[in-house]
């Protein structure tokens, strides 16, 4: 049923509990960016979804949600360059609607600066699945943000020093572009996500991301997305792409793979 793959190889995106193949988990990252010249980091959950930060789809001024067609997506490839299979603009936009833009980032804002973008195509990504897992104190958590002229991708190792139940707070310093990057962790069947990085900060004289906790927060946003794709797209077949990428039955139905994102 559809292809709803890892997101991110290792960025066991939405959660299911699943295993992730031996693959990169660049091939799943990307650089989002609009034309009010926003660039932040994304990564894609099912091959025509992709999870970002919330604030990375508003303008410039903060104060209103950008159209999805005004949003472009470039994936990279397994070896972290520019993959020729974008840029591919956004058709449908769902953010947290508890959401809300500050100068001063605060514990609510971080913890609600989540979105996703549903793509005008599917991107050349292999059926995979994948885990979201919680980040816990003591996990060394990587971060990965596309280097902003396409040409590689910077890693961090990023130890978490602080976790509630919204918010991560790991310790390292991103580049320009990390908002929405993923912070992963691997494990025995490969890399999982974690969190989206909100922003970042400092800590005891030390630079630390802010990050999104995903247990929660993600499922609200995918079944929102579903009822917008529905309701908008009338192809029969694009119908049922969509669908089938969010483990639906072609009658909306939830589909025997909808508990392929289940939480530790």
């Amino acid at each position: 049923m559809g292809r709803l793959l890892s997101l991110l190889t290792c960025l066991s995106l939405f959660m299911a509990a699943v295993s992730v193949a031996a693959q990169t988990p660049q091939s799943r990252l990307g650089r989002l960016e609009s034309d009010t010249s926003v660039i932040c980091s994304a990564v894609a959950v099912t091959p025509q979804i992709i999870l970002t930060a919330a604030h990375c789809v508003f303008g410039n001024a903060g104060t209103t949600p950008l159209r999805a067609y005004r949003l472009k997506f470039f994936p990279m490839d397994q070896t972290g360059a520019a993959s020729q299979d974008g840029p591919v603009f956004g058709r449908q936009l769902v953010f947290d609607r508890d959401y809300r833009q500050s100068p001063i980032a605060s514990e609510t804002a971080i913890a609600n600066d989540l979105a996703l973008v549903l793509l005008e195509r599917e991107l050349d990504l292999p059926e995979q699945r994948a885990e979201i897992v919680p980040l816990n104190t003591g996990d060394i958590a990587q971060a990965l943000v596309p280097a902003e002229d396409g040409q590689g991708v910077a890693t961090r190792a990023c130890p978490v020093v602080v976790r509630n139940s919204a918010i991560v707070v790991a310790e390292c310093d991103l580049p320009s572009g990390g908002s929405g990057a993923p912070l992963l962790v691997q494990g025995e069947a490969g890399w999982r996500l974690g969190a989206i990085v909100s922003s970042v900060g400092e800590r005891q004289g030390r630079p630390v991301v802010l990050g999104v906790d995903l247990q929660s927060s993600l499922k609200p946003l995918l079944d929102e997305l579903e009822h917008l794709a529905m309701k908008s797209l009338r192809d029969e077949s694009s119908r049922k792409t969509v669908s089938e990428q969010l483990g639906r039955k072609d009658d909306g139905e939830p589909g025997a793979v909808l508990p392929q994102v289940l939480v530790d």
